[in-house]
């Protein structure tokens, strides 16, 4: 995916590929990309599961960003994401999700792998300011200041999956999901409110989505 700020691409993401790459080009994927020019900082790879020594010293060398995608990757039976290591090497991480047909886009659920590998604070920091970094957005979105958009999620901690409160990061973290997200705003317009979209018809829009998914089945 191209953008006026950079490049993100799936890379290292199975052993197929990587095999692949070799085969044919006699090197892995990474380090085709570096020969190609594309390891910079303004490049987002997704995945980067399966890595070696060699790949992460590149990696730091080069100043590349990763968005892990935890869960993806045990759906589709590749190991966990080298948290750990990227850490060590200082390299920049981001929090997506992948598979919306299966996973249905839920980062919650990734939010909780990547803490369980590292911390509450490190995931935040993963989905918030690492999220915005990664996609060279950091001056505009990930925190809120002064002079950056007004993006603002507000959650409830008062139900029953998020109790004992007495940790909000952890129980945020452990025990939050889309349910306990009340409010929304996106540079400063409130798009959920208690709970119900603002902008969106959502009982039109699922009857359309559900129309067009029979036709693209009837046509396939």
């Amino acid at each position: 995916m191209n953008s006026t700020r950079g490049i993100m691409i799936d890379l290292h993401q199975s052993p197929d590929e990587i095999a692949g790459c070799v085969a044919a080009h006699g090197m892995r994927p990474i380090e085709r990309l570096w020969h190609l020019g594309l390891l910079t900082p303004a490049l987002n790879t997704v995945h980067m599961l399966h890595l070696t020594a060699a790949d992460m010293s590149l990696m730091q060398r080069t100043g590349i960003s990763v968005t892990l995608c935890p869960q993806w990757g045990l759906k589709y039976g590749h190991t966990l994401p080298q948290i750990a290591a990227f850490a060590a090497a200082g390299v920049r991480l981001g929090l997506g999700s992948g598979d919306v047909a299966a996973l249905g886009q839920d980062v919650w659920g990734d939010m909780k792998i990547v803490a369980l590998l590292t911390d509450p604070w490190d995931t935040l920091h993963a989905v918030t300011r690492g999220g915005a970094a990664v996609l060279g957005l950091e001056s505009e979105v990930g925190t809120l200041e002064s002079g950056k958009w007004a993006d603002l999620c507000c959650v409830d901690l008062s139900g029953p999956g998020t109790q004992p409160a007495s940790d909000p990061l952890a129980r945020l973290v452990f025990g939050g999901g889309r349910d306990i997200v009340s409010d929304v705003w996106v540079a400063g317009r409130q798009l959920l409110s208690g709970g119900e979209l603002t902008r969106l018809d959502w009982p039109e829009v699922a009857v359309r989505s559900a129309a067009w998914a029979t036709r693209l089945k009837t046509r396939g």
